[in-house]
């Protein structure tokens, strides 16, 4: 039975001789690439075409007798350092192009003719030629892949990718052959790590100067002593929090005595800073301890004025320097909580930051029965616009299910459908290239077993490359029933992991609710980050 693939949809191999044709309304000829893990051929005899029709394992077959362009495939047969054999599909003439005709069909059968995957090449526009399917190594086995890449600027732009010096490429060529590739650039410098900036230093208040005097004594305005005494020191509070400097017990007032208190209000607590070591406070009795509500001033003495509140806080006022019990310098007011938690709505879809989590129903109040998770993600633009993008770009999409810290399933491209059918991957894409979704998890909410409490969304790298080469990485919500974005969540740049888990989908009491969590990892499946998601349940 014939399996009827999607751009970037893989599907296992239980055959290894392969017949592969394209069906287009226009004259075109098919040929093929042996690469390695590096994407580029050994060597030019790794190109299959009209007029080096025989490889290992791959030989290419001219129409004949009413049959269409034909490459043969014994993967039984291919040497062992190729990774992957390209089928490569280009229009003859000039300024020829793929969008002017229906979309071409590509069918892959065995030996004996019996159908085993067919794709449809659909949203093909400037592009000459196109790289149609792969079959590919993994994990001991050969898989076929519906790539669908083309080129705009025709076989020399795919052969320079792929590291082919060809002199006379003949027909094939939509344009005059290339000359000798032009040297490699020096690849561009991986992006930076993004990594939060570090957290605000503890406050360290400057070192105290050596035995200084104490600072002058005010209380608000300028203190009117009693006939027949003379004032004390003042005192002044300080604009901003100093160490105090070391300790020593004021002179005695030259007159008289010391006042109770300046008038009406009442002397302020001590702040409570944390002495230095052998500096404050002041063995007892010696520093005048605060008095009750001072005396009211003599006539004729000038009226104090009290502050607006009618009396002296016992602590600063919020936004002066209070001491922080933790050590750390505090902000005013009180640190931000967590971003609040929003109801998706279909047509206002929210973006999200880190953490933050919305409530996954409808305006009614009933809840989303059939959601899709989105996930996509760019290359990072190097020469060529599809060989070296295809080998550093290989990234996999999975949904990991939790009841409560246990794992219990899992859909990825292995395994594309949950054991119970509530949540199912659309296909693999391998390259990231074009626009939207690169890759889908269908998620049915009503089906999701009463066990389950947590579905983890993750993209990983099976070939090891790191966030460094991505860009544009998000991951969004889409209620199915209305194809309404509901939410989206972008990473702001890259990372050297090998694994980012995006977001989760959870239970609340009886509803579902979505987090985004943009935490790195490294893993090259889903399977290697069972331990890490196993403590994002805790």
């Amino acid at each position: 039975m014939s399996t009827a693939l999607v751009k970037g949809q893989n599907m296992s191999l239980a055959t290894r001789q392969l017949r592969v044709t394209v069906q287009i309304a226009h004259a075109a000829d098919l040929s093929a690439l042996l690469v390695t893990a590096s994407g580029k051929v050994r060597s030019d005899a790794d190109f299959i075409f009209f007029n080096q029709p025989n490889g290992p394992g791959v030989s290419c077959h001219q129409p004949a007798g009413g049959q269409p362009w034909r490459i043969d495939l014994d993967l039984d047969r291919v040497p062992a350092d190729i990774d992957k054999v390209r089928v490569v599909s280009s229009l003859d003439g000039n300024n020829v192009r793929f969008g002017q005709f229906a979309p071409p069909v590509a069918r892959v059968a065995d030996q004996a003719g019996t159908p085993v995957a067919e794709y449809t090449m659909t949203g093909l526009d400037t592009e000459s030629i196109v790289i149609v399917v792969e079959a590919y190594r993994r994990q001991g086995q050969w898989k076929l892949r519906a790539v669908g890449q083309g080129y705009a600027g025709g076989l020399a732009d795919l052969v320079t990718d792929h590291g082919v010096s060809v002199d006379d490429p003949g027909p094939a060529a939509s344009q005059p052959a290339p000359a000798q590739p032009a040297p490699a650039q020096p690849a561009p410098s991986p992006r930076p790590p993004v990594t939060p900036p570090p957290p605000t230093p503890p406050f360290a208040p400057q070192a105290p100067p050596a035995a200084p005097q104490p600072p002058a004594y005010q209380a608000g305005p300028a203190y009117q002593a009693p006939p027949g005494q003379q004032a004390p020191p003042s005192y002044q509070a300080p604009p901003a929090y100093q160490a105090p400097p070391a300790y020593q017990a004021p002179a005695a007032p030259p007159t008289g005595q010391m006042p109770a208190a300046p008038p009406t209000g009442q002397m302020p607590a001590a702040p409570q800073y944390p002495p230095p070591p052998g500096q404050y406070p002041p063995p007892p009795g010696q520093y005048p301890p605060p008095q009750p509500p001072y005396p009211a001033p003599p006539p004729g003495g000038q009226q104090y004025q009290p502050p607006p509140t009618g009396q002296m806080p016992a602590q600063p006022p919020t936004g002066q320097f209070t001491p922080p019990p933790t050590g750390q310098f505090p902000a005013p007011g009180q640190p931000p909580g967590p971003p609040a938690e929003t109801v998706a709505q279909p047509g206002r879809p929210v973006n999200l930051t880190k953490g933050q989590r919305i409530s996954l129903q409808k305006n009614d109040g009933s809840q989303l029965t059939l959601v899709r998770m989105g996930l996509g993600w760019d290359p990072i633009k190097k020469r060529g616009l599809f060989g070296s993008r295809e080998q550093e770009i290989d990234l996999d999409a999975s949904a990991v299910m939790f009841a409560d810290h246990q794992p219990v399933d899992i859909a990825f491209f292995n395994h594309l459908r949950s054991n119970d059918g509530s949540v199912m991957h659309t296909g693999d894409n391998r390259t990231g290239a074009g626009d939207g979704d690169d890759e889908s998890i269908m998620v049915e909410l009503a089906r999701v077993p009463a066990h389950v409490n947590t579905i983890f969304f993750v993209v990983t790298s099976y070939e090891g490359q790191t966030f460094q080469q991505i860009e544009n990485a998000f991951c969004r919500l889409v209620d199915e029933s209305t194809r309404g974005e509901l939410a989206r969540y972008t990473l702001s740049g890259g990372a050297p992991y090998t694994a980012m888990v995006m977001a989760k989908v959870y239970r609340d009491g009886g509803a579902w609710k979505m987090q985004a969590i943009g935490e790195g990892a490294q893993g090259r499946t889903a399977l290697d980050l069972v331990p890490h998601l196993v403590r994002l349940t805790h």
